[in-house]
């Protein structure tokens, strides 16, 4: 009698977080994110938040325009769960207030508690994403898995959350990160399984997801080609490829040493680069000797750079 087996269906790991409107306050040169009342709003974090916390210029004394646009973005990180306590607080206050049992004092004090906004300051924000990018750039350098597993094991607890979740295709089970840190941290962890290839845009400097394209978008591209014709380094690459151009014109290169010499070229992204792929091809880029010409063409080397005589 044919049965039927029961289906393997993989649990997916994912997170719900939330967004509120901030703003950054600055006392006594310390600066506070302050989030504004009755403007959350839930999001699943995916690889665009990982990409934009990897990508940001970190400066530990003040944050950023950037920093303060991933906030507004994507909500704070929250790894240690400062912002969640405050929520909690909030919770227990309100419902103390409906049991009515306070006096006065206490009452004021409670509804006091109420209308203050949650806050995070720049420091521990600072620490979380300084801390990511740490571990990211050290798995990138070695892929050593060693920092992400210490993580995974012994920095989230209660780690991850079992729950059921409404989505389009209906009601699934799912296990979810409690915080944004641990969701980015779970998201790394998911690339890395998967096989993914991480850059770092030549121009704007994001870090992105591809493994095909060089540059994180078109206009980057376009900007950054631009930029490297229009400047001194622009010009040093241009007289070099020239002259390699020249040289295959003229057939005293064949067109392996061509390409070869081509994709030297084409991988440096400085002047003293460029001055090193010239002194490792000095044959190749040195000016032509003096002396006849050979039926009216250009001048000739005793040997040519390609190998031939």
């Amino acid at each position: 009698m044919d049965t039927l087996e029961p289906k393997q269906i993989a649990v997916p790991i994912t997170s719900s977080w939330w967004t509120m409107k901030c703003t950054l306050e600055e006392k006594g040169g310390k600066y506070v994110f302050r989030f504004q009342h009755g403007t959350r709003k839930e999001y699943q974090p995916g690889m665009d938040a990982l990409e934009a916390a990897l990508s940001l210029k970190l400066d530990r004394d003040k944050p950023s325009t950037e920093v303060v646009k991933f906030v507004n973005d994507y909500g704070v990180t929250d790894r240690f769960r400062e912002v969640e306590t405050q929520l909690l607080n909030k919770f227990l206050h309100k419902k103390t207030l409906e049991e009515g049992h306070l006096n006065e004092a206490q009452t004021k004090n409670r509804n006091k508690e109420l209308k203050k906004e949650l806050y995070v300051t720049w420091h521990d924000l600072y620490v979380d994403l300084d801390d990511l990018q740490r571990m990211f750039l050290t798995w990138k350098a070695t892929g050593n898995l060693e920092a992400i597993n210490e993580l995974l094991a012994n920095d989230m607890p209660p780690g991850l959350t079992p729950r059921l979740a409404e989505r389009v295709e209906g009601v699934v089970w799912e296990f979810a990160f409690p915080t944004l840190y641990d969701a980015l941290v779970g998201l790394l962890a998911q690339s890395i399984v998967e096989g993914r290839s991480w850059k770092t845009c030549p121009h704007c400097k994001k870090v992105f997801i591809n493994g095909k394209r060089r540059f994180c978008n078109d206009r980057c591209r376009e900007a950054y080609h631009n930029k490297r014709k229009s400047s001194d380094f622009g010009n040093e690459h241009q007289r070099l490829y020239q002259t390699l151009r020249r040289r295959r014109e003229n057939d005293l290169i064949d067109d392996e040493t061509f390409e070869k010499v081509r994709r030297q070229l084409k991988k440096q992204t400085t002047i003293p680069g460029l001055k090193a792929v010239e002194k490792k091809n000095g044959k190749l880029f040195a000016r032509l000797k003096e002396g006849p010409t050979i039926n009216g063409g250009p001048r000739q080397y005793k040997d040519k750079p390609g190998g031939t005589k």
